[in-house]
């Protein structure tokens, strides 16, 4: 009997200890940089203003924007500072949110920034929202951003 039941207990043990300790896998994600197509916007602003530069995604399902670089030559002391909202009247003037700080260009010459060396996921933007560009001065701030729209 008291072997029936030694055997009766580890049958029971065996059926379910992977059942308590089953592991939990995760698949992984993968950058949307690194495996889709890409697309580009141009930078190309001259005013001290909030300017869309790639709009948000609403058909036929929002999506999120996914900058994977950008290069931007900034004149003498120029600023630029990328955000996301959604426009009411203008460009991302309601719900603004700050990706960046403020990048300020050098005051005596043109400062070239780039992170598109990698072509990773550098800022996101979540779905619904449109990136804009923040600039200061009327310094010129010129380049390109590359993105992915993706969910």
């Amino acid at each position: 009997m008291k072997r029936i039941s030694l055997v009766g207990m580890l049958l029971a043990f065996a059926l379910i200890a992977p059942v308590a300790h089953a592991q939990q896998y995760t698949v992984p994600t993968l950058d949307p940089c690194a495996y889709s197509s890409k697309s580009s916007a141009a930078i190309n602003i001259s005013t001290a203003t909030t300017t869309q530069i790639v709009a948000a995604t609403t058909s036929p399902v929002s999506l999120k924007i996914y900058v994977c670089g950008y290069w931007v030559s900034l004149g003498a002391s120029a600023t630029i500072q990328f955000e996301y909202g959604t426009q009411t009247s203008t460009a991302c003037d309601t719900g603004a949110t700050a990706l960046t700080g403020v990048i300020t260009g050098s005051s005596t010459a043109p400062t070239n920034i780039s992170t598109v060396a990698n072509m990773m996921t550098q800022l996101v933007v979540p779905a619904g929202k449109q990136l804009c560009a923040v600039t200061t001065t009327t310094a010129g701030q010129t380049g390109y951003l590359t993105y992915v729209a993706a969910q």
